[in-house]
């Protein structure tokens, strides 16, 4: 039988979605209001891996990642991807007012440990594990000593070289702060 221990901490990271640079720059406000200072922003890197955003949010979109300084019991996930939700919603209803798209951002909260990359939805998949109140965790990525591997459901961007060196720097990061 093995021993219960507590989970290590993780890095929570998120990635922000959007078209206009002052959305993404207002909502990364909002992420640090909520979880933090962040150690690591990442330049806009151009979304162009998929339509399936287009309707709501528009054409031309940029990703952003950030991470941030303080790590989390992975159990939290489930409570900060209902909170960005809340997050998404109430930029949603400022910028409606000044007229822009349905949708002027999408956040997608994750965790990075030195092993693998996760992410939390709110779409259920065969491959994703329910964690209440309706909230999923899907792995999205793991790490060996010298790659990052991906899984058969693994997001086109986040098998791109550009994904890759955005969560391999926010490993090093994780790392610097647990030891090799």
């Amino acid at each position: 039988m093995g021993t219960i221990r507590p989970c290590e901490r993780v890095k929570l990271f998120c990635g922000i979605l959007g078209r206009e640079m002052r959305t993404i720059e207002s909502a990364l406000d909002r992420l640090e209001q909520l979880a933090g200072p962040t150690d690591y922003c990442s330049l806009p890197v151009r979304f162009d891996f998929t339509d399936y955003y287009e309707a709501e949010m528009g054409p031309d979109l940029l990703r952003v990642f950030v991470s941030f300084e303080r790590g989390i019991d992975p159990e939290d996930l489930r409570e900060i991807k209902i909170a960005t939700n809340n997050v998404e919603a109430e930029i949603a209803q400022h910028r409606r007012l000044d007229g822009m798209a349905r949708r002027p951002v999408n956040l997608d909260p994750g965790f990075l440990s030195l092993h693998s990359v996760v992410l939390a939805s709110t779409k259920n998949f065969q491959h994703r594990i329910p964690v209440g109140k309706g909230i999923y965790l899907e792995q999205e990525m793991f790490f060996t000593r010298k790659e990052a591997r991906f899984l058969p459901w693994t997001y086109p961007d986040y098998q791109s070289p550009e994904y890759v060196e955005i969560f391999r720097q926010i490993r090093e990061i994780a790392r610097s702060r647990t030891g090799p």
